[in-house]
């Protein structure tokens, strides 16, 4: 079963993969699925393939294993993460922040933040930003929406494609951020789907262009701020569906 913790208002400590350290910072470990946290019933097939799997979920490990990843293992993971974006507004939250350090060693890290593409939040970006009167927090949707930009390159996503998914540009963005946080040398976003037809892969595309596009592939894109940026689709195995 792997080291799998509930979210709480603390920063993962950059020593992660020193024994005792998440629980030094107060993150508590879910022990069975009785421990997992308040979560959308859909997301609930993500936590339980990954607490129950002992180091990366075979169909995540089968993609990793056959990449420059390679050399990666899983060591633990945070539900409901939440991303400082360095505002006063409401910091949003990954579905899975999962930490892997370098087989071997402690101090080299990647961070991988895991989505589940369950159709939920798949708003475009212009229509993220119409729904600006929602919200009731000190932060505009414009502000949040910039920080994220700066977070990125122009090489990686075109600030002035409104067609693009907001969630797909904010997972990013966060992998990065966090990334740099840890001094890490890669960030990846791993799209975790439990869908045989792929649905919605066809935004993920849209996301990804011009860059070689296709499922259980990890796909590098890019470098930010000396962070390798690596993205990839991964279809959950027929039998766990």
């Amino acid at each position: 079963m792997n080291n799998i913790y509930k979210s709480n208002n603390n920063k993962v400590p950059t020593d992660f993969a020193t024994e005792g350290a998440l629980k030094d910072a107060g993150f508590e470990p879910i022990q069975s699925s009785e421990d997992w946290p308040r979560i959308a019933r859909t997301k609930q097939a993500l936590l339980k393939k990954w607490t129950n799997s002992i180091g990366f979920p075979t169909c995540i490990k089968n993609v990793i294993e056959k990449s420059v990843l390679n050399n990666y293992q899983y060591h633990s993971a945070v539900v409901k993460y939440k991303i400082g974006l360095g505002s006063e507004g409401t910091q949003p939250e990954v579905d899975l922040l999962v930490l892997a350090n370098k087989k071997n060693s402690t101090k080299e890290s990647i961070v991988i933040v895991v989505v589940l593409d369950d159709g939920k939040d798949m708003e475009i970006v212009q229509d993220w930003l119409s729904k600006q009167n929602d919200n009731q927090n000190n932060e505009s949707r414009t502000d949040r929406l910039e920080k994220l930009y700066e977070s990125l390159d122009q090489k990686i996503v075109d600030k002035n494609d409104q067609s693009i998914r907001y969630l797909l540009l904010h997972r990013t963005a966060s992998a990065l951020i966090e990334a740099e946080r840890f001094e890490a040398s890669s960030a990846v976003v791993l799209i975790h789907s439990f869908s045989q037809s792929n649905k919605h892969f066809e935004d993920f595309n849209t996301f990804l262009d011009p860059f070689n596009k296709q499922t259980n592939n990890v796909v590098y894109v890019g470098k930010r701020k000396d962070i390798d940026l690596y993205l990839a689709w991964v279809t959950e195995e027929p039998e766990f569906l």
